[in-house]
């Protein structure tokens, strides 16, 4: 009897496994199997020697939460031990979510979503245990869902107020990472309107964070910005290592699904050769702090938007990882690259043949 039950219960298993490869194979072409044996390298190994050793090969992995990377988060272990075993970065992302409610306001302030400076000390601490290197960035969110590009003041008594108030709240955030040990902190991410005319008070700004945390200082502009004749003079300031930008180009002028084998130039020619103009212009180089592609059809379209109602289509974001990482590797104008986002639909890559792209370059000599 207990021998029959048991041979029903394996019948069962074997039938559920059945319909989950069939439905893995109809998404992506390939089995699920395949997929995971392409993610999880042998066990033993030829240890890799890295032509770049220092290229910064990333993913984002944005938290929510008070208490946001510690312990009381179970999904932030779960997805360090996932981004390691499916994509092999050596660097993760950790994004601290900040506030104010108009594009006038003087205020800048944490919300529910804002992980507190202890909660991100433990995440640093607990990335670095699980032998990821860290980098900082804050994301700044206007009233409901406005771009913080649009933040802008007509008088310096405003500019200089919201200046201050920033400072006040990033400042326990760079003290935490500082005694953490991260490696890499953003002083702000595509404040577009604030990038211009307000000089000394970023030049201070830098000036402040250098003094409080010693590990590479950098700022991440809008894709859009690279575009303009003239850049923001500060951005030259030798305490900024590396400038970050967000990647996100569309390299299709139609929400149209495009053939893999063709991005790779398309990305050359529409966001590779701007990055590195921009390098030269800056003098330093560029680290891409945010790129990432939904998984749909219309990846390369606009891939700053977060909905879609094209269909999913793995084999597309994918494509798009390796039009990206095939550009960038190689390319010494560039100091990295960070993926958005893990865990986050559209763009996540979690189980997706676009992890495993990332597994190749990540773990190539050429990286």
């Amino acid at each position: 009897m207990r021998r029959r039950l048991l041979y029903g219960i394996l019948i069962a298993l074997l039938v559920i496994t059945g319909g989950v490869t069939v439905e893995w194979l109809l998404l992506t072409g390939s089995s699920p199997q395949a997929v995971i044996a392409a993610l999880e390298p042998p066990s033993q190994q030829i240890p890799v020697v890295y032509s770049r050793p220092l290229f910064e090969t990333g993913v984002v992995f944005p938290r929510w939460g008070t208490d946001a990377y510690t312990t009381s988060d179970p999904n932030y272990a779960i997805g360090l031990n996932e981004i390691q075993n499916q994509t092999a970065a050596r660097w993760i992302e950790l994004t601290i979510d900040l506030y104010q409610a108009t594009t006038t306001s003087t205020v800048v302030e944490a919300e529910s979503t804002t992980p507190t400076p202890e909660a991100l000390e433990a995440g640093i601490q607990m990335a670095h245990a699980n032998g990821f290197r860290v980098f900082v960035a804050p994301l700044l969110t206007v009233g409901t869902n406005t771009w913080s590009g649009r933040i802008s003041f007509t008088n310096t008594r405003q500019g200089r107020a919201w200046f201050t108030s920033y400072w006040n709240l990033l400042r326990p955030y760079l003290v935490a990472s500082a005694y953490a040990g991260a490696e890499q902190f953003a002083i702000g991410t595509e404040y577009y309107e604030l990038e211009r005319g307000w000089t000394s008070e970023w030049n201070n700004l830098i000036s402040e964070a250098h003094a409080v945390f010693p590990g590479i200082l950098t700022y991440d502009l809008n894709f859009s910005t690279l575009q303009e004749p003239q850049l923001p003079t500060w951005l030259e300031n030798p305490l900024l290592t590396y400038i970050g930008i967000s990647c996100y180009f569309s390299l299709t002028d139609r929400p149209e699904r495009v053939d893999p084998s063709l991005m790779p130039d398309l990305w050359y020619q529409n966001v590779e050769t701007v990055l590195d103009t921009s390098a030269v212009r800056l003098g330093k180089q560029i680290l891409i702090s945010e790129v990432g592609y939904r998984n749909s059809s219309d990846a390369l379209y606009q891939p700053y938007v977060h909905a879609t109602s094209a269909p999913p289509d793995p084999k597309e974001q994918a494509g798009a990882y390796q039009a990206a990482l095939q550009n960038t590797v190689p390319d010494p104008h560039i100091a990295g690259i960070f993926f958005w986002a893990w865990s986050l639909p559209p763009f996540s890559p979690n189980w997706l043949p676009a992890a495993g792209v990332m597994h190749h370059w990540y773990t190539s000599p050429a990286a």
